[in-house]
């Protein structure tokens, strides 16, 4: 049986703590079987439309807030690691947890799908400061792991399929400022035991493909932007690259245009190709201001697009032919905090976050709102196959579905 409430109803108090952490009102509420549904809209601008909301399928609590949230596109599974080091691998279907461990420390790294040749089943690699952790599917250790690392990281690693050995290799930067490089089963690489001085890093490195070899790439504030081949030799004249802090580089290396986006938090990009020929962009609507941009494909176009946010303004640019130009730009009604990249297949979507009022509100590549939008997170957000979402609010994690488009 259904109960219905008049529309914009507020919330009852005994609902309210099931409910996302942000302004918003009943549209209806009723059960089914045992499971009640109901459907929420954001109080917005008096007059506004509401957008069609969609249903909480599960939601859980942990004991302690979630520091990072790891979406794992491609798996069936979602990540957490809580505020006292405690990993969470949980069932993506219904919020089941898998498995949960205590780490040394905070992760750095993202969990990287890895295979393990000893076991011939899939693992997960990531690493803290002090140690790389391997887990097999059922959240055991692999054989070796944790390593302990000989100088502490500065960074997360970056996991390469097919080098350095059967299942792989991983590198990453330290605080004694060289790169070190491991094969999957924890063997130091030669060159890269250590590797070369590359100064001080603060975010991951970049691994490239070029003329059949696997190429190491990153941000140092000694050397701007860099390259080096299998023997940690330059494979270019670094690029000086004036940006806000330390900015992750990100790559583009397969497609027909292979090369790097180097952010400076200030509306431009630095474009670099596989040669180390490089120019700017302008990629937000106000340079010179602080921004958060994202380099993926929201457009359709191969040689991928530029999402760029700041406070109020959303703007998306890239290459219509030979033309590089602005397909939209928009005011949003308040500022957004962050800007996450939803990795969904096909046309990627972005979400904005805002903390005060802890909603992640999710938009196409043209820049519509989606139905179901916004959801309450503070962190990440993962899109499922069967058109659902799942993000996290302080301590738990909410899986939504979302409404099918018109």
């Amino acid at each position: 049986s259904w109960r219905y409430l008049s529309p914009f109803q507020p919330v009852p108090d005994w609902l309210s703590s099931w409910l996302p952490g942000f302004p918003a009102a009943l549209t209806w509420l009723g059960k089914e079987g045992t499971d009640w549904r109901w459907n929420v809209a954001p109080v917005g601008i008096e007059g506004s439309k509401p957008q069609p909301q969609g249903n909480i399928l599960w939601r859980i609590t942990l004991p302690l807030p979630v520091r990072r949230f790891f979406p794992l596109p491609g798996s069936a599974v979602v990540a957490v690691q809580d505020e006292a080091s405690q990993l969470y691998f949980l069932d993506q279907s219904n919020g089941g947890i898998l498995w949960n461990k205590k780490l040394d420390g905070p992760l750095l790294s993202e969990v990287f799908p890895v295979h393990i040749p000893s076991l011939d089943q899939r693992g997960w690699l990531m690493n803290t400061r002090s140690a790389v952790y391997l887990f097999s599917e059922e959240g055991h250790l692999a054989a070796g792991y944790p390593l302990l690392l000989r100088a502490p990281a500065s960074a997360g690693l970056t996991f390469v399929p097919g080098m350095g050995g059967k299942g792989g290799a991983y590198f990453f930067p330290s605080e004694n400022r060289r790169i070190y490089g491991y094969s999957l089963e924890g063997m130091p690489l030669s060159v890269w035991s250590p590797g070369p001085e590359a100064g001080d890093m603060a975010t991951p490195l970049v691994c490239f493909p070029f003329a059949g070899k696997d190429y190491i790439a990153g941000y140092s504030s000694l050397r701007g932007f860099f390259a080096l081949n299998p023997l940690g030799e330059d494979h270019f004249q670094p690029v000086g690259v004036e940006v806000e802090g330390f900015p992750a580089p990100v790559a583009d290396p397969t497609s027909s245009t292979p090369r790097f986006v180097v952010f400076d938090g200030r509306g431009r990009a630095q474009v670099i190709n596989l040669q180390g020929a490089h120019f700017p962009l302008r990629v937000a609507a106000s340079p010179g201001l602080p921004s958060q941009s994202l380099f993926s494909d929201f457009a359709g176009d191969p040689r991928k697009d530029f999402l760029s946010l700041q406070g109020k303004q959303l703007q998306l640019s890239g290459y219509e032919e030979k033309t590089f130009r602005v397909f939209w730009s928009q005011q949003l009604e308040t500022p957004a905090d962050t800007l996450i990249l939803v990795d969904k297949p096909g046309k990627k979507w972005a979400a904005l976050g805002r903390a005060k009022s802890r909603t992640l509100h999710l938009f196409d590549g043209a820049g519509n709102e989606v139905p179901g939008s916004p959801v309450g997170g503070s962190q990440g957000l993962k899109w499922t196959d069967g058109g659902g979402a799942i993000t996290v609010l302080g301590n738990q994690i909410i899986a939504y579905q979302l409404p099918k488009p018109d």
